[in-house]
């Protein structure tokens, strides 16, 4: 389970490509593509295996007008779901 502490790393066997406000991520692993939007985008390029959720999250709540609680709550979902699709590795 991704908590605060927990640290996001992207998986190495990724191709990634951005695109205006969208950032397309092929996983080499199982050659399934992914689309993020604007801020599942910005929130991407934060990821660099040193940042927890919780960095992340104050970030978000820096950069976007989003209650900290919301927030806190759609960032644990979405880097759930990229855990769960092997876009990310959690330690």
């Amino acid at each position: 389970m991704i908590s605060l502490e927990t640290r996001i790393a992207k998986s190495p066997d990724l191709a990634v490509q951005d695109h205006f406000e969208e950032t397309f991520v092929l996983n080499l692993s199982d050659m399934t593509v992914h689309c993020l939007g604007d801020i599942e985008s910005g929130i991407w390029s934060f990821i660099d295996g040193g940042r927890t959720a919780g960095s992340i999250l104050d970030w978000v709540c820096e950069e976007y007008d989003v209650e900290r609680e919301r927030a806190k709550r759609d960032i644990l979902e979405f880097l759930t779901d990229l855990s769960e699709k092997g876009l990310v590795s959690v330690a």
